[in-house]
């Protein structure tokens, strides 16, 4: 229980991250939605049990995989009965919505929701605790069934039920039960946190699969959630490869390499490339590799290469690994991907200067910005059948005044859930040749 608890504690977080890094992000600049004159879509609702019933501010958070995060979409506060409208102009059908709040220091979320463009009204409640409360007690139940692919054989599985206290960002394991040949698991308990949220878990191989946030009270004791196992194809050949970025900095005696290559699995099944893992060469020079290893994700390098296995979900994911070159002026050779359709080398523009080595297409250059730090981008489009992405390091110079230290540089961007650089929508076509 151990090993499936640890992991599905792991993926439980990634929600609780984003909840805990937009529900009130203190400098980032909020989007201020105000009352249009004809709204497409009212979220509406109340923050209920709150001792201060008016001036609550509610903000309305989107979470897309296909977006790059931007903070809460809306806010707005409530009224003097605790109640709150958000008009919203445009929804995402394929977006998951959520609604935070904070009373009296604590963070207070309601569980993902989905709004339909058709729909013009949706009523969302916040539930608050009463003050003084500790634990609410009934009879609570979660009943369900692990749904595997068609064709595969009947076998049980290991659920685990975890409790989620969106307050403090942690999660408990309460109970593990064992499937009936079918796929059925029932949890059935008798007293809860109000406020928290529950998470259901399984493994399947080296998958993990988790059910979305569950929130359970006195008006709603029970609910029926199915885990669905996706169908698994050994297809590494299918996955395109939509943007390789390189983030360059300086150590005093190197320059630290962090590769982000954003990969898409166009089919509706998970990818394995456990068996066949997708590999590309490192520069020559590299050094001191270091990546993020998990169990649907590993990272090995052998002969100059690096080679990845992972379980590919359907839509977009990241692969991000580093190294480092020597610090000194020279041409560096970067591996890429096959189809790779696009490579970006970043960098902060001080202490040395950068430039791509005989590329076919047009460099894009530009600035970017973020949290007061200031990035160059040289973005180029990749030939077809091109192997390597060359760069050339000049003018390189130690400024003991900016040193980006890789701890410094990548909590930068991992502390966003997502990278807020990567603009993960489909990259435009290229221009179409005269």
């Amino acid at each position: 229980m151990a090993q499936l608890t640890s992991t599905l504690t792991h993926n439980a977080s990634l929600g609780l991250q984003f909840v805990a890094k937009y529900l009130f992000p203190f400098g980032l600049v909020l989007l201020l939605v105000g009352l249009p004159l004809q709204a497409a879509t009212l979220v509406m609702g109340s923050v209920k049990n709150s001792s201060a019933q008016a001036g609550v501010t509610v903000v309305l958070l989107e979470q897309n995989p296909e977006k790059a995060p931007a903070g809460p979409v809306a806010r707005t506060q409530t009224d003097g009965q605790g109640r709150f409208e958000i008009f919203l102009e445009s929804v995402d059908p394929k977006s998951q919505y959520q609604l935070g709040t904070r009373v009296g220091g604590e963070l207070y979320s309601t569980a993902p929701f989905t709004l339909d463009p058709a729909q013009k009204v949706k009523e969302v409640d916040i539930e608050l605790p009463e003050q003084g409360t500790q634990r609410l007690q009934g009879k609570f139940k979660i009943s369900g069934r692990v749904v595997t692919p068609p064709g595969a054989e009947p076998r049980s599985f290991k659920v685990v039920l975890l409790e989620t206290d969106l307050h403090q960002r942690s999660q408990n394991p309460l109970m593990m039960r064992e499937t009936s040949k079918d796929g059925r698991f029932s949890f059935e308990f008798t007293s809860l946190t109000p406020g928290n949220a529950l998470y259901l878990g399984t493994l399947y191989g080296r998958l993990s699969v988790g059910s979305d946030f569950i929130q359970l009270s006195a008006s709603r004791p029970t609910a029926e959630v199915d885990l669905a196992i996706p169908q698994i194809a050994e297809a590494a050949d299918q996955l395109k490869y939509l943007r390789n970025v390189i983030f360059i900095d300086q150590y005093p005696d190197s320059l630290q390499v962090t590769e982000v290559i954003l990969v898409e699995n166009p089919l509706a099944a998970v990818v394995d490339s456990f068996a066949h893992p997708l590999t590309k060469a490192l520069p020559p020079e590299a050094y001191d590799f270091n990546a993020e290893q998990g169990e649907a994700m590993e990272f090995a390098t052998n002969k100059g290469q690096v080679e990845v296995r992972m379980m590919a979900q359907p839509g977009k994911t990241e692969l991000l690994f580093s190294y480092r070159l020597p610090g000194r002026n020279q041409e560096f050779a970067v591996g890429l991907f096959p189809g790779t359709q696009e490579t970006e080398l970043v960098h902060s523009g001080v202490g040395m200067d950068l430039a791509w080595v005989d590329q076919q297409n047009q460099v894009e250059v530009s600035r970017q910005g973020h949290e007061g730090q200031s990035f160059l981008s040289q973005k180029v489009r990749v030939a077809p059948n091109q192997t390597q992405a060359r760069f050339e390091v000049s003018g390189l110079r130690m400024d003991q005044r900016r040193l980006y230290y890789p701890a410094t540089f990548l909590l930068i961007f991992l502390l966003s859930g997502l990278f807020w650089y990567l603009k993960i929508k489909q990259p435009a076509a290229p221009p179409a040749a005269a």
